[in-house]
């Protein structure tokens, strides 16, 4: 992790670059990906030289005594970071728009490598030879204090806090993903000589350098002392797809630095038709973006055929399920939650890697993981392609720390968990006796993959809701139609489903409470009472969405004999929707537009003996013209014990920069 002097040098760095007229963070980045590349090259060109001495062997350096440049011979040595960073501001400028840049660029003999590809538009951008001697010299400086802190990491953490800068990366995730978790995704997943790599969101190459460097550091001998190896290594092992040409240029000089010296990285939208992988790799490492939905017309047929969606991190899913061989493995990031999500998308991915292939663990991350980009949280997802299922038992893990703050700031910190969680990974026999009190625990299979009677294509099942004891599942199920088309006449009905807590089953039979087939209404939002006596819902002509129709109102049963509770006193001639029961079931508050007909207010009312609501009333303000000025909406209002206490300035303010912040709030 970059810190103190070395993060303030690498800071005056970038500011050279702002003050000297380059604002767009990714240019910056690019100029600074060549400039590290020159420098490493004349680096690795020693280092090589030293090695073939050492060993008696032959070799030619990139430097050789004349370089040819076009239809010019140029002497190796001007093109040595180390030679000409001495020679004066205009010298040193000219030998670099005229000799360095177009060698680095022309560097690759082969023009079908991804170096070639995506060097031959690369173009160098410092404006004038004072800024250029400026850089040089604040590199030299950086590199000076990367050699006297000796860390074999510290040139990744340089980069990764590069890439940290970049302000587009809260909308192209795809971008960063830190480096820390990276490394622990790759040594959780344990690399092997003969692997065929792929990451196709690769933005960076993050994920196929951290295995290259993986392989070298752990797997030498076997990897770059064995010829068959070794060539599988440096032209064959590592693929990597992206849509920004500029990721590809900044991922194609971060493999070659690393010692790769011919990745396969490719300009390919992955979830089209342009991609035809299909059983090809061994392993995949991904952190696929987050866009949230896409049009049909440019996914995949093939995709859309297993999992029928627009959002991304399924498809994600579903195409890495695809590319993988038999036996292949993969690891990635997805939004936490993808396995337990309720629409038909989620249920044919959960099918699809559970039932039909192997999941093996799910490591959860706390939200602030990713800040400051964005506060969501997110999973480790590990399963192996079979083809025939062979899920047994999932290894969860719920990771508290990371060993960073989990702030904008991302500061270090003691608390760290990736140890524990490699550790526990490489040794799941003894997890076999943890309790689901402890931080990490196996969950059997039937825990994650439900009854079928829940798991129909047929129908749409959603609103989930558990009695207080455990042993009732209630849900809103309606005929699978074709919306929007028919949403009109889409209606759910309230069923049941028991649940043995002890067995984690669920049973074979489904009650329908109400039938809206039968009576003309579409039934939402179950809510059982803490004391399990009755059960609140709301009815609406048609859809999921009864905030917008006038019909709306609140629906009670009494759960002891199935019959509904007159509900005319709480409901109104205008919306009646979502509601929450107090703790003690003796009050419910909802969200009712009886006031105007435009706005949604919080609203109480009393339960009776026999379930019987009372007459509501607007939930008390201090100042009695409250509503009569307020445009915003309530939607789900719930109830809460004790004083809440909060920053009134911070959050009026965040609410009106309308951002998606997390905002929290202490007793």
């Amino acid at each position: 992790m970059v810190t103190g002097e070395l993060k303030n040098k690498v800071d005056g760095l970038w500011e050279i670059f702002w003050t000297g007229g380059l604002t767009n963070p990714l240019d910056v980045i690019e100029q600074m990906t060549y400039l590290m590349f020159i420098r490493d090259l004349d680096d690795s060109d020693n280092v090589h030289m030293k090695e073939s001495i050492m060993l008696g062997l032959p070799y030619k350096s990139i430097f050789e005594e004349n370089v040819t440049i076009g239809d010019r011979k140029v002497p190796g040595n001007q093109l040595k970071w180390s030679v000409f960073h001495d020679f004066p501001a205009q010298k040193m400028y000219a030998n670099m728009q005229e000799n360095v840049f177009p060698f680095i660029k022309n560097l690759h003999g082969d023009k079908e490598s991804a170096y070639a590809k995506y060097m031959g538009d690369a173009i160098f951008k410092v404006p004038t030879p004072v800024m250029l001697d400026k850089i040089v010299t604040a590199m030299d400086e950086i590199y000076e204090k990367m050699e006297q802190l000796r860390s074999e990491d510290v040139r990744g953490d340089i980069y990764e806090y590069l890439l940290s800068k970049l302000a587009t990366a809260g909308v192209n995730g795809q971008f960063r993903t830190p480096r820390h978790i990276i490394k622990m995704m790759v040594e959780m997943m344990d690399p092997k000589a003969d692997d065929l790599i792929c990451d196709p969101a690769c933005g960076t190459s993050g994920f196929l350098v951290e295995s290259s460097e993986y392989l070298r550091k752990k797997k030498k001998a076997e990897v770059l002392f064995n010829a068959k190896n070794k060539e599988h290594y440096m032209n064959h092992m590592f693929h990597g797809y992206d849509m920004d040409r500029t990721m590809l240029r900044i991922g194609a000089m971060n493999m070659m630095t690393h010692g790769v010296s011919n990745p396969n990285i490719e300009y390919r939208d992955s979830l089209s038709d342009q991609n035809e992988d299909k059983e090809k790799y061994s392993l995949i490492l991904a952190n696929p973006p987050f866009k949230g939905s896409l049009d049909y017309d440019i996914v995949s047929a093939d995709l859309l055929k297993v999992c029928k969606t627009k959002k991304t991190e399924l498809l994600f899913l579903t195409l890495f399920v695809r590319m993988l061989k038999t036996g292949g493995r993969c690891a990635c990031i997805v939004p936490d939650g993808v396995l337990f999500g309720s629409s038909k998308a989620h249920k044919d991915i959960r099918k699809a890697i559970v039932e039909e292939q192997r999941l093996e663990a799910v490591i959860s991350m706390p939200s602030g993981v990713f800040k400051p980009y964005a506060g969501v949280s997110t999973a480790i997802l590990i399963f192996t392609k079979t083809g025939h299922g062979g899920t047994d038992k999932v290894w969860f893990y719920d990771m508290k720390a990371d060993g960073r703050s989990l702030d904008d700031k991302r500061s270090e910190v003691k608390e760290n968990d990736i140890p524990d969680i490699i550790a526990r990974f490489k040794n799941l026999e003894a997890e076999n006796d943890r309790k689901r009190t402890d931080q990490s625990f196996f969950v059997e299979k039937q825990e994650i993959v439900t009854t079928q009677a829940l798991f129909s294509k047929k129908h749409f099942e959603t609103f989930p809701t558990f009695s207080p004891d455990g042993k009732q599942l209630y849900f809103c199920s309606a005929p699978a139609l074709k919306v929007p088309g028919e949403l009109r006449d889409l209606r759910y009905s309230l069923c049941r489903v028991s649940f043995d807590p002890e067995s984690r089953t669920f049973g074979s039979v489904v009650d329908t409470i109400f039938q809206a087939e039968t009576e003309g209404q579409s039934i939402l939002f179950p809510r059982v009472s803490p004391d399990g006596k009755y059960l609140l819902c709301t009815t609406t002509s048609y859809g999921t969405f009864p905030i917008w129709h006038k019909d709306a109102d609140l629906c009670m049963f009494d759960l002891s004999t199935g019959a509904q509770v007159p509900t005319e006193e709480a409901n109104s001639p205008d919306t009646d929707s979502y509601h929450s029961w107090s703790s003690n079931s003796k009050w419910v508050v909802f969200s009712s537009r009886r006031l105007d007909g435009l706005y949604t207010r919080p609203f109480i009312a009393h339960v009776g003996e026999r379930g019987v609501l009372s007459k509501p009333f607007v939930l008390p303000q201090k100042s009695t013209e409250y509503y009569t000025f307020l445009t915003k909406s309530y939607n789900i209002p719930e109830f809460v014990k004790g004083k809440v206490k909060t920053d009134t300035y911070k959050l009026v303010s965040r609410i009106k920069e309308g951002k998606n912040q997390q905002i929290s709030f202490t007793k």
